[in-house]
């Protein structure tokens, strides 16, 4: 299911991505040839405004929406198997476990995963 949702990513023009890198997110660009905010497991190198979306994404307040700009996210990936599902998730990327409240809408679904345009910054 994450392949197809991903796939329809090949259609957004230049979109940016961001979510968990462990539940699928990190295959955007092999999958639909478009830029990963967290192309890779590994959260050592992360800059600051990738630290911040992986800690609090969700709240997209004015402090996030400014990260998200500078780093150019135009869309949230979100897959919401768990581990009960068999699915990676990464429990300390708390920003990206959900989407948020407001500021961002549904532009394709697949399965478990919800690609989302972000509207709210």
């Amino acid at each position: 299911a994450e392949a197809c949702g991903l796939h329809r990513l090949a259609h957004r023009g230049d979109a940016v991505v961001l979510g968990d890198p462990r539940n699928g997110a990190a295959f955007t660009y092999s999958v639909a040839h478009r830029r990963a905010v967290f192309p890779q497991l590994a959260v050592q190198n992360l800059s600051a405004d990738q630290r911040l979306l992986r800690e609090r994404f969700a709240d997209l307040d004015a402090e996030v929406c400014a990260a998200v700009e500078r780093l150019g996210v135009t869309h949230f990936y979100l897959d919401t198997a768990s581990v009960a599902d068999g699915a990676k998730v990464d429990v300390d990327a708390i920003g990206l476990l959900r989407a948020p409240a407001s500021g961002v809408e549904v532009v394709d679904t697949a399965g478990t995963t919800t690609l989302y345009r972000i509207t709210g910054c």
